[in-house]
């Protein structure tokens, strides 16, 4: 069951000729329990759709659904009904708490924002949600100075989870974490799905991390998803260019000095000077940079084609889907 659907989604900064977009024609899927990995360059406008998606920003074009019902204009007038349905986890666990209130106070007030419990019903569920992130009840009495940066994360979980949301967006919840803490929250976020059924939106820019955590991926290049798919058929056999190189960067323990050294890709395009066609295609290893007969990717922007039961790719050249394919409803999208 579809539980959070963004729809053909658009996202600009300004207005009017000089705005900017930064999310351009996204949609995306999350099913009850499942883990959705978004992965892209810095800039590519992943943390942009995650404000979206909980209504911190407007959209400039398409719609949200919840549970099959359109919740656009709810998230632009911020509703606390929805509000309370559409949880977010910010990166930096420090500047999300307030230092001058103990947990306990922390959970208290978000539980009481959105549900009515009495004293020892408010109580109860404190210690409940601290047990589900595995701190215990005796966290509630001290304050997030007292906690290292997994404990404190940990703590925004439970608030998160505080008004039982439906969708979580985990906008890179890890990245300034130490290794080993980083598998702990992880396997804290598998545990809570496995027993809330909470949707997740998963930002990262690891790619290890994304494929130990997520069901299916999407890869945002420029504001657009060029490919997604089941995690481990994404990694496994990446079809767009993009998603090949970002998987072909990334550093390998098994690497000796006579080696090559890892792809990389040209500086990224500036957005405000977006390339015709593909947006891709100045910084393609197989475009019409490399291969001047190449003309589409020039002249027209690549849709999302099915290559695969739930694996689309957004290139000119991909290998066309094969007659077998279209008998099993993959036909492009």
């Amino acid at each position: 069951m579809t539980v959070f659907r963004m729809e053909d989604v658009a996202v600009a900064y300004g207005t009017g000729r000089g705005a900017l977009q930064v999310v351009r024609g996204v949609t995306i899927d999350i099913a009850q329990g499942e883990t959705v990995g978004l992965v892209g360059e810095s800039g590519c406008g992943k943390s942009t759709l995650a404000k979206a998606a909980t209504g911190m920003l407007p959209l400039s074009d398409g719609r949200v659904l919840l549970e099959g019902a359109d919740v656009t204009q709810a998230l632009r007038r911020r509703s606390k009904h929805i509000a309370k349905r559409i949880q977010m986890v910010f990166q930096d666990p420090h500047g999300s708490l307030n230092p001058r209130m103990t947990v306990g106070e922390t959970l208290a007030e978000a539980i009481s924002a959105h549900r009515r419990l009495g004293g020892a019903g408010l109580r109860a569920e404190v210690t409940r949600l601290l047990d589900l992130v595995g701190l215990g009840s005796r966290a509630q009495e001290r304050r997030p100075g007292d906690f290292s940066g997994g404990q404190k994360q940990r703590i925004a979980i439970a608030r998160a989870l505080a008004v039982q949301p439906s969708v979580l967006i985990a906008d890179e919840i890890t990245s300034a974490l130490d290794v080993s803490v980083q598998a702990s929250i992880l396997n804290l976020l598998r545990s809570i799905q496995s027993e809330t059924g909470v949707a997740c939106l998963f930002i990262s820019h690891n790619l290890s991390v994304v494929r130990y955590i997520s069901d299916r991926v999407a890869v945002m290049h420029l504001g657009r998803i060029v490919e997604q798919g089941p995690a481990r058929e994404l990694f496994d056999r990446p079809e767009h260019p993009y998603t090949r190189v970002l998987l072909d960067s990334v550093p390998q323990f098994a690497r000796t000095g006579s080696e090559p050294g890892l792809r990389t890709l040209r500086e990224p395009v500036d957005p405000h000077s977006v390339p015709s066609g593909c947006e891709f295609r100045t910084r393609c290893p197989m475009g019409p940079e490399v291969d001047r007969s190449r003309h589409e990717c020039m002249a027209s922007t690549p849709r999302l084609i099915a290559r695969a039961p739930g694996h689309q790719v957004a290139c000119h050249f991909a290998p066309p889907a094969s007659p077998d394919d279209r008998d099993r409803g993959l036909d492009p999208c």
